[in-house]
């Protein structure tokens, strides 16, 4: 999933949990019935796509699923965000939930900050001590680090080349410097 700056907080806010789910296939969500039942410790979040309709949101309203781009079928994340709005701050979230109620529709208001507001209920989540980033961010930093590691192999590659041409070159010049000398050596 890539996120629109500023809303990389709001997502991780709503998604949580679900950022590290595995995507499958009907075929393979079947298969797992046996490996599910074993599964002694841990947590896992499996997701497939939904063939059923869902409610596209009012998008007379910013949305948050308007803010990403995924590799998945929509049908696979949409339904988590459909009806999430956007508010650039506190005071317009609480303004656009207003709104939202008073038109009947049903739905939640986040802010770029993670402060995310639902009719009758407030979330807030914060980084936690030790935290070292969401999985937006460290998904951003490996994409930022394989990067720099293709550029980093891409000089390397080129400076093998020059170094090749320049250890042909002072080859070029001892062979001269040689041939030189032996005609040096036969005037004397």
């Amino acid at each position: 999933i890539k996120v629109n700056e500023p809303w990389s907080q709001a997502l991780e806010t709503v998604l949580g949990d679900h950022l590290e789910a595995l995507y499958l296939s009907d075929a393979q969500m079947s298969s797992v019935s046996d490996e599910l039942t074993s599964l002694e410790e841990g947590s896992l979040i499996l997701l497939k796509e939904n063939p059923h309709t869902l409610t596209q949101g009012d998008t007379r309203f910013p949305r948050l699923w308007d803010q990403i781009q995924v590799d998945l079928p929509s049908s696979v994340v949409e339904p988590f965000l459909a009806n999430i709005y956007i508010a650039e701050t506190l005071e317009n979230a609480f303004v656009l939930q207003e709104q939202l109620q008073s038109q009947g529709i049903l739905g939640s208001v986040i802010t770029p900050e993670g402060i995310w507001l639902g009719p009758g209920w407030i979330r807030i989540k914060k980084g936690m001590k030790d935290d070292k980033g969401g999985v937006l961010k460290r998904e951003q930093e490996l994409r930022t680090l394989e990067s720099d590691l293709q550029q980093y192999k891409l000089e390397i590659e080129q400076k093998q080349d020059q170094l090749t041409v320049l250890e042909e070159t002072v080859l070029d010049h001892e062979a001269i410097r040689e041939g030189l000398q032996i005609e040096r050596n036969q005037m004397h």
